[in-house]
């Protein structure tokens, strides 16, 4: 299937196989109406931007590894495993409240924030947190790590981002507490 850009319709699929769709040109989903299950790297290694699957029940790991996601909606997944998200984008993430994560679903996230830094280098940490919401309670006390891994030097003082510069992405790595 290299080279696809775009899956749609497929009213009649509920499941999708292990690497179905991994190492395309996809940037959108759209009227799998029916698709529940997703396995292992289904499209890992694509271009999608934005996921709203509002029938999917389980993710398996690795599923949408390294693709641009930066927002993320779920309404009725009630398990994400490990990495499944990693790779990716991420700064909006809207789950149902019955979820179950693994600890790295959203590892590895290069966020280039839109945000400015002050005239001594340093950016809010506010400013890039992402926006975890299980149900309709936002979550963020539940992202128990966010490690800043940057080519970059850029460290952590204050609660601020310091030595930002230049546009290259600020890649997170997000770990929930589960707990």
């Amino acid at each position: 299937f290299v080279g696809i850009t775009t899956v749609s319709g497929g009213t009649n699929i509920t499941h999708l196989e292990d690497s179905v769709f991994s190492g395309n040109s996809i940037k959108t989903i759209s009227d799998m109406v029916n698709l529940q299950k997703i396995d292992f790297l289904a499209f890992g290694w694509n271009r999608l931007k934005q996921l709203d699957l509002p029938h999917v029940t389980e993710i398996d790991s690795n599923a949408f590894w390294y693709n641009d996601l930066t927002q993320l909606n779920l309404p009725r997944v009630s398990k994400i495993g490990d990495n499944a998200f990693g790779g990716n984008k991420l700064m909006r993430i809207k789950l149902p409240a019955n979820v179950r994560l693994d600890a790295n679903t959203f590892s590895s996230q290069f966020i280039t924030p839109n945000v400015t830094a002050n005239k001594d280098g340093e950016v809010s940490f506010d400013a890039i947190k992402p926006q975890l919401k299980i149900g309709d309670v936002d979550q963020i006390k539940k992202i128990a790590n966010i490690d800043v891994l940057s080519e970059t030097d850029i460290t952590v003082d204050n609660d601020k981002l310091v030595g930002v510069t230049g546009t290259d992405p600020i890649n997170l790595n997000l770990k929930i507490d589960l707990e």
